[in-house]
Parts: structure tokens; C-alpha cells; sequence
């Protein structure tokens, strides 16, 4: 099997999981992406990554090297399953597939890059590269029911093709009990947060449409409304060489805000448990989702989360019971919610409590791994037992 993502960030932090899944199921699993740093981490904890050029610019002769790397690989290692993700990568495996022809192409979709908020013909060149690329796919798989509707409605793909497989994440790692208050302290002096100091948190890469700008703008409301209260943004740029310049541009809005002082951004981390822990509010005012984990991971350990009414959110939070939604691009709205969790601490512990038990109920990421294997085994073993009796019946005439 053939596993391709954007970057190795993304086999990092996704589709590690999956990969082991499906390794200890007896795939052999090769995985292909652009490197942003993080391969040696991984070859090194024993994946199979091959690095192969690739662009996120729009210019569609800087794909052409993608293109011919994956049909390269394809044809030279004959893989039974080729798996994509990521919306750009997905449309260049796609491409690839055509020329090397492989048994199966399966697409998991996380959150199709056209959604019913953008510019209306940004939304209708989103919805045509789809329409263009699903004739190549044999099975879509999508993490939230409203992703699998629109497929199948807009006739991108048949129900028989589509599969919903939600999102999970690792329910024992993410628990507050597993974090002991030092740890916590040593982080809160770390950020330079004050002990007396409520926290307000999002973990998101730098990019627009995760509503960094609107995190920004609500800080500098609930700032003026309390004093006592301080903002964290966990993460940084999908590549690691455009990060100094996206960080530059945060603390240069931070600053615009007014909230300079009180805004820490902690770049990318791999103790989000513990930096979780410190909150007392999560939000994710996202433009564009396919069904965020790390509003699963905030649940988990029983925070309170406000996030946009947006697909795969919906999927996650139910309004009142385990956090607010609210409009995107909204930041006045975003900050009356979460004003409204500061100042009333029972609700918001009772939401967090609500938010855990979902997530142990719903959301586990070993379940997640089980189904997709099971929906690629089924289909595989389908087109197989297809071609014998093609074959039998050739003979028998």
C-alpha cells in the first residue's frame, strides 16, 4: 500500500497511527510526501518514507515533478492500494494514478477545500478540480457525515463509494488526570502566564482560514472586559522555513489588538496534553474543517470549547452541552462566549465534563484505524474475487 500526504508533518501527526494499523494488520505500507523536517523522526521510529518534490503554490507546472515522481513509484512498485490525503495532493496523486494505473485509489477527504463560506467562484474552481479528479477514485472517505452528503449530492461520488469514518484521537494520552501539577506550573512559568491568570487557548497551524485573525480581535474584547486573562496560540506554519515570517505576522497583529502582552505563541509542540491542561477555555474559530482533533483533544481533557458552526464541528460539539458555536469571522460573538465561560465556572466544568465523556464515547482513534482498514480490506478482496471470475469465465469460453 501506497500512503501519500502533502508533507510528513501530516504522517506525524495524523496518519502515524493508521500506518501502524495497517502494518500490524500485514500491509506493507510505503508513505510518499514532501519533507518540511520531519522524516528522519520517522524513518528513524521505522516508517517507510520516501520524500518526493511538491509545491502548495498555485502555478500548475510546479506540480508536474509531483505528478511524475508518484507515477514513477506507482509503476515501479506496483502497489495493490494507493491512499491519498490532503485536498492539493490528492488532485496530483489522482493525476499520477491515471498515468500508472493502480488497483485501487482510495481518497480520504479531511474537510473538502470547498465549502459553502468562500467566494462563490473559488467555491466552483474547489468543486470542479473535485468533479475532475472523482472519475480516477474508487472510494472516498470522508470524517464527517456533511462531507459525504455533498459528494454524494453533487454527484462526485456514488453512495457505494462513500464511506464516513469520523475522527478519533488517543483517549488515554489526552486525559487531565495524566498531567501532574508540576508539569503545569513549570509550563505557566515557561509562557510567563500569572498563577492568577485564566487561560484561553487554540492549537491551529498559521494559515487564515483556522480564524487566527478573529482569535486575535476577541482577545483584545475579553482583555478590555478583564485583566486577568491570558491568550495561547500552540503551533506554527506547515513549513518549517516560512515560520519566522507567519510569526512575525501574529505578534505584529497581536500588537495591532493591543494584546502583545498577554498573546504567547508557543510554536510548534509535542506536549499538547499538558499545554491543554493549562487552559480554561478552548476555541477554534476555523473557516473550514473536515473534523478538527484538536477540539476532540481539548474535550478530552475536559475543557470547554467554542468553535464555528462549521462542517465536522457540528459533528463534534453539541451547542450548550459541551461548548458554544458561533458564526466564522465573527470575533465579537467569539468573545461574548467565551466571556460567558470565564464567569461562570460551573458551566463551564460541566461542559468539559460532557465534552470527555463523548469523546471516550465517540471518538477513539483505534476505532477510527479498524474501520478504515476493514472498508480498503472489503473493497480490495471485492475487486479481486471480480477478476478471478472474469478470469474463469474467459477460460470456461
Amino acid at each position: 500500500m501506497l500512503q501519500v500526504a502533502g508533507l510528513d508533518h501530516f504522517f506525524k501527526y495524523f496518519l502515524k497511527k493508521l500506518v501502524e494499523g495497517m502494518g500490524a494488520e500485514g500491509w506493507e505500507v510505503v508513505c510518499a510526501c514532501g519533507d518540511s523536517g520531519y522524516a528522519p523522526v520517522l524513518r528513524a521510529e521505522g516508517m517507510d518514507l520516501r520524500a518526493i518534490p511538491y509545491s502548495r503554490t498555485l502555478n500548475p507546472l510546479s506540480h508536474v515533478p509531483t505528478i511524475t515522481a508518484l507515477a514513477r513509484l506507482m509503476r515501479r512498485e506496483r502497489f495493490d492500494v494507493v491512499h491519498t490525503h490532503n485536498p492539493l495532493m490528492s488532485l496530483l496523486v489522482r493525476s499520477a494514478a491515471v498515468l500508472a494505473r493502480p488497483p485501487l485509489v482510495v481518497y480520504t477527504a479531511h474537510g473538502f477545500y470547498f465549502h459553502e463560506y468562500m467566494p462563490a467562484w473559488k467555491r466552483l474552481v474547489g468543486l470542479n478540480l473535485e468533479r475532475m479528479a472523482s472519475p480516477f477514485t474508487d472510494l472516498l472517505l470522508t470524517q464527517n457525515a456533511e462531507d459525504a452528503e455533498t459528494a454524494v449530492k453533487l454527484r462526485l461520488f456514488s453512495e457505494d463509494q462513500t464511506f464516513v469514518i469520523g475522527n478519533g484521537i488517543n483517549i488515554d494520552l489526552f486525559s487531565p488526570g495524566r498531567v501532574p501539577p508540576v508539569q503545569r506550573q513549570l509550563l505557566r512559568a515557561e509562557f510567563g502566564i500569572p498563577e492568577h491568570h485564566r487561560v484561553v487557548g487554540m492549537v491551529a497551524r498559521f494559515t487564515r482560514d483556522k480564524g487566527l485573525m478573529e482569535f486575535l480581535e476577541a482577545a483584545a474584547a475579553i482583555r478590555a472586559c478583564t485583566r486577568d486573562v491570558s491568550f495561547l496560540v500552540v503551533g506554527g506554519a506547515v513549513s518549517g522555513d516560512r515560520h519566522p515570517i507567519q510569526l512575525r505576522r501574529m505578534k505584529t497583529l497581536a500588537g495591532f489588538f493591543g494584546v502583545g502582552d498577554r498573546v504567547v505563541f508557543t510554536g510548534v509542540r509535542d506536549d499538547i496534553p499538558p499545554i491543554l491542561s493549562l487552559m480554561d477555555v478552548f476555541v477554534l474559530p476555523s473557516y473550514r474543517e473536515g473534523m478538527p482533533r484538536t477540539v476532540l483533544e481539548a474535550m478530552a481533557m475536559e475543557l470547554p470549547v467554542v468553535v464555528t458552526d462549521i462542517r465536522g464541528c457540528r459533528e463534534e460539539v453539541t451547542e450548550g452541552v459541551e461548548g458554544y458555536f458561533v458564526p466564522i469571522k465573527d470575533a465579537a460573538t467569539l468573545a461574548d462566549r467565551v466571556l460567558s465561560l470565564l464567569f461562570n465556572a460551573e458551566a463551564a466544568r460541566e461542559m468539559g465534563r460532557c465534552g470527555r465523556e463523548r469523546v471516550l464515547r465517540q471518538f477513539n482513534e483505534e476505532e477510527v484505524v479498524r474501520l478504515q482498514i476493514e472498508i480498503i480490506r472489503r473493497l480490495l478482496e471485492e475487486r479481486r474475487a471480480r477478476r478471478e471470475a472474469g478470469k474463469n469465465r474467459k477460460k470456461a469460453s
